[in-house]
């Protein structure tokens, strides 16, 4: 985890935690929860950023047609709506 070889992971990592946790909380998941998931994730893996991650994870899109073909999966779960959303 305190790998600096990994670190550009780190925004992934802790999405997916925070999935998790809220998953596993008692609490009911409501709309606004689901709504903020995906909007999360659109910006993390389609907003276009220049973060770390973004720019790695652009890397390995245009290396691996396995990145390619997960990035579309998770693509066809991501409402287009949320283009509109993502900061510039």
């Amino acid at each position: 985890m305190t790998d600096p070889q990994f670190a550009w992971l780190r925004s992934l990592s802790t999405m997916v935690a925070q999935i998790d946790a809220t998953v596993d909380a008692d609490d009911p998941i409501t709309e606004e929860t689901c709504a903020g998931v995906l909007q999360g994730a659109y910006r993390l893996l389609k907003s276009g950023g220049s973060s770390d991650f973004q720019l790695k994870y652009h890397d390995a899109l245009q290396d691996s047609p396995d990145v390619v073909m997960a990035h579309a999966e998770v693509s066809r779960v991501l409402p287009a709506s949320l283009s509109s959303k993502a900061p510039s």
